[in-house]
């Protein structure tokens, strides 16, 4: 299979979705893949697979040998699944506004701004307070 081809069929599956340009689905994919290792979600070798490198020398002897074990393909497929979370853009962008409609506060300052409509989400250990705005 041709490199035009399998960039039409991603460009037709993608578009009505999305405007960007390949290589930003790409960053995107790898970026978010980053954020699920960095909380243990995947481990580097899979996320090195799945990006389409050859990963390290070790890599020679597990992931790029051309045939993967089932027991294998069975563990990536596992740990992909615990990423989407992460590659769901919607998602995302939710939330992102909810973070964006949180504040870090003092308890002097929390009982004004219950009684504007903000809401209570929790204590931080320095005895400030974090809270969201109830009307966003």
């Amino acid at each position: 299979m041709c490199t035009a081809i399998i960039e039409r069929d991603v460009r037709v599956t993608m578009r009505p979705r999305f405007k960007w340009r390949p290589y930003v689905l790409r960053a995107f994919f790898d970026t978010q893949l980053l954020i699920a290792e960095s909380r243990g979600k995947i481990a580097h070798d899979f996320r090195v697979f799945f990006m389409g490198h050859t990963g390290s020398i070790e890599a020679k002897y597990t992931t790029n040998k051309s045939i993967l074990p089932k027991m294998l393909t069975d563990e990536m497929y596992e740990s992909f699944k615990k990423c989407q979370e992460f590659l769901d853009y919607e998602n995302n962008i939710k939330q992102d506004e909810e973070i964006a409609n949180q504040r870090v506060v003092s308890p002097e300052e929390f009982e004004e701004l219950v009684l504007e409509g903000w809401q209570f989400l929790g204590n931080l250990p320095n005895g400030k307070i974090v809270i969201k705005n109830g009307r966003a």
